[in-house]
């Protein structure tokens, strides 16, 4: 049993044990909302391992900005948060959010849990892909190591790949320091040409918190 105070929030919004495969670190958790803080429009989520709770790290943002309403699972255990920002079951501003994890890079492998690769044909695929830092270079690269197709209801803009211009963009990457603590930044990656394995150097970063 879990439990806070009133001082927390307004109302506990139920969720669902974590059962996808997208977000490693939320396995077996209970995830959870509170409809908001104070009243306005500050609703915010948790996750729990029935022991304490702790609140999710939405990255670009504190809270999540709206009215916490309910969450929802599909057929993969992937979870989504509903809401809108009157608190009312009322009006147009209501919205779905699916929880997607940030691209990761820790020791020497950069994973990337969604990639959206734009194709030369004008098509597009999504994959999982990981990427190893090659020691000693300067710029900083990467090589693919492997990479796996997704479904198409994997799709998400936070990594792409353009194939023409052999540009990949990571909107958010944690990394980890020396001391386990995690930072999050923006990342541009230019394509090498000429390379036996598929490998990027780094031309742009960004600490975002």
């Amino acid at each position: 049993m879990i439990q806070y105070d009133h001082d927390e929030g307004i109302a506990i919004i139920g969720g669902f044990v974590y059962r996808g495969n997208a977000i490693p670190a939320l396995q077996g958790k209970y995830v959870f909302g509170d409809t908001a803080r104070t009243g306005n429009s500050d609703g915010r989520i948790f996750y729990s391992d029935g022991s304490k709770i702790l609140e999710l790290d939405l990255t670009d943002r504190d809270q999540p900005g709206f009215w916490v309403l309910g969450f929802g699972q599909d057929g993969d255990g992937e979870l989504y948060v509903l809401g809108n920002t009157t608190g009312t079951p009322f009006g147009t501003t209501g919205a779905v959010y699916k929880l997607i994890p940030n691209a990761s890079f820790k020791g020497n492998l950069l994973e990337i849990p969604a990639i959206n690769v734009f194709l030369a044909d004008g098509g597009s695929t999504i994959y999982r892909a990981r990427l190893q830092h090659v020691p000693g270079s300067d710029p900083m690269r990467f090589e693919l190591m492997d990479a796996e197709i997704l479904a198409d209801r994997f799709r998400d803009d936070s990594a792409t790949f353009d194939q023409s211009s052999g540009k990949l963009n990571l909107t958010f990457v944690n990394i980890t320091d020396a001391n386990g603590q995690i930072f999050t930044y923006f990342v541009k990656l230019q394509q090498v040409p000429e390379q036996s394995n598929l490998t990027f150097e780094l031309k742009q970063f960004e600490l975002l918190n």
